[in-house]
């Protein structure tokens, strides 16, 4: 009986420090594509590698150079600032 009880923490202990190890993960790649870090590491604590996968197919949110405010990357002017964006190489 302590036999199952021990292994059944084991496996709860290396599931929870694997979610948390994909949610950290999964936060710095959000940070890192402008997104909200917070909130994928929550995604990445349920979600676990799959959160990873959705991070990396979210796009870059491109920030203007001159007010640090995220732009469409499209976009040729700043809706913020109204000063105009140099397009991209």
């Amino acid at each position: 009986m302590e036999g199952i009880a021990v292994g059944t923490l084991i496996l709860i202990l290396l599931w929870g420090s694997a979610s948390l190890v994909f949610a950290i993960i999964t936060a710095m790649l959000a940070s890192i594509r402008h997104r909200f870090a917070f909130g994928w590491f929550i995604v990445g604590l349920i979600l676990g590698p799959l959160a990873i996968i959705f991070v990396l197919m979210c796009g870059h949110k491109y920030i203007c150079p001159y007010c640090r405010q995220p732009v469409d990357p499209i976009a040729r002017i700043c809706p913020s600032c109204q000063k105009e964006l140099i397009p991209a190489k």
